[in-house]
């Protein structure tokens, strides 16, 4: 079921029937929807299965898909979003691409940029040619170029180090494997 424009709040007795809105702009509160297709999307207070739009605005919003060019989300949760830049305020992601993100005040699980701006956040991964940072926390990150505060658990240097030692040690302990297993025969 397809609607132009703006969508409805659901009633009780569609309840679990979520519709697909498409429009040039549309602007979506208080509503689950399947899937939107639209130059603009302003979306409040609502849930979407899938976003496809030239530029999303989110506030209060959650949704799983959204691949987009321009996305501004305050207060928002997304589980996979693909965009070309990213402004986000209180937001929490799962997987954020773009070429350019700022976020402020959230957290994702992985964000992966060529310009990442991030003030009082938090990432469990953090792939960047270049990070501007204040405040930030990170579980691992590998980055070009670190501009500011960040605290990490693995970065670059150690990284390459791990992966360095982890392979000498997987292979020392196969070739005493294969050498017991010859001895054995």
């Amino acid at each position: 079921m397809g609607e132009k424009g703006a969508a409805k709040p659901t009633t009780p007795e569609d309840k679990d029937t979520m519709i697909d809105v498409t429009g040039e702009s549309v602007d979506v509160s208080d509503t689950q929807v399947q899937k939107i297709i639209a130059e603009n999307v302003n979306m409040s207070m609502s849930f979407a299965s899938q976003i496809n739009a030239s530029e999303i605005q989110l506030s209060q919003s959650a949704a799983a898909e959204i691949k987009t060019q321009q996305s501004s989300l305050n207060g928002a949760v997304v589980v996979n979003l693909e965009t070309e830049t990213l402004e986000a305020s209180g937001s929490a992601f799962f997987v954020a691409q773009a070429e350019t993100i700022n976020l402020k005040d959230s957290q994702a699980a992985v964000v992966y940029a060529q310009n990442v701006g991030m003030s009082n956040a938090q990432s469990g991964l953090i792939v960047a040619q270049e990070l501007s940072a204040t405040t930030v926390r990170s579980g691992v990150l590998l980055a070009s170029q670190v501009n500011g505060d960040v605290e990490t658990l693995i970065d670059t240097p150690r990284a390459l180090i791990i992966g360095i030692t982890s392979g000498t040690l997987i292979g020392l302990i196969l070739f005493f494997l294969q050498a017991l297993a010859r001895r054995k025969r």
